[in-house]
């Protein structure tokens, strides 16, 4: 698991896939606040970091929960408070201190989302904003994609099935996702990718713009 992250993160996502990489990072920039606080949870090995403008940020919190991965996010800014934690459980943040929450392809690996879900509104501001990219999963477009693309390089690479991995990593689909994020928060923004058109089955990515439902909530 952590050779294929690794793997993947570094080597296949930015140099083959480029445009997905381009939208995962630049997605989430729309919601920058100078001199705020933000929490990104699941960095990875922390590319994103690479798009912020961190030294006009108060505090950026990365919130990694494999070790392995966290030590390649250490050495890239001093701006950068790198924490090892689960988003799943209790966070040492107290209640309404980020800006702004960033979640790049995470809320689909989580075993249990209405639990992470609930500590990202407890930590964000009323008036902040919690900035999301999943994976059209379970979408027709994305499946046989995945089919053309990551399946033969995981097979080729491990000389294994690829199946047991993908059920075990990518848990929840896109609309498990989007009824969870409802569920908590508003959505301000919905970008469909690369057809802008609303539809999980013919695009591959999703990016949200949310805020908490707490003190503004027109039932939308």
């Amino acid at each position: 698991m952590d050779d294929w992250y690794t793997h993947w993160l570094g080597e296949e996502l930015p140099g083959s896939f480029g445009w997905i990489y381009r939208f995962n990072h630049s997605y989430p920039l729309r919601t920058a606040v100078p001199g705020g606080r933000t929490l990104e949870i699941g960095p990875g090995n922390g590319d994103h970091l690479e798009f912020e403008n961190l030294a006009d940020q108060e505090e950026y919190v990365a919130l990694e929960l494999r070790e392995s991965l966290s030590r390649q996010i250490g050495g890239t800014s001093g701006h950068v408070r790198v924490v090892v934690g689960d988003c799943q459980e209790r966070l040492a943040f107290p209640d309404d201190h980020f800006d702004r929450v960033l979640a790049i392809h995470v809320l689909e690996h989580l075993e249990n989302l209405p639990s992470a879900l609930k500590e990202v509104d407890r930590v964000l501001k009323p008036s902040g904003f919690f900035s999301v990219v999943i994976p059209c999963e379970g979408g027709l477009a994305y499946s046989l994609g995945r089919k053309l693309t990551t399946k033969r390089t995981f097979e080729k690479r491990y000389h294994m099935q690829y199946e047991w991995f993908i059920r075990y990593d990518h848990i929840n689909r896109a609309r498990e996702v989007l009824q969870e994020l409802r569920s908590v928060f508003q959505v301000v923004d919905r970008t469909f990718a690369p057809l802008r058109v609303p539809s999980i089955d013919t695009n591959l990515l999703i990016g949200l713009t949310l805020r908490s439902r707490r003190g503004h909530d027109d039932g939308s």
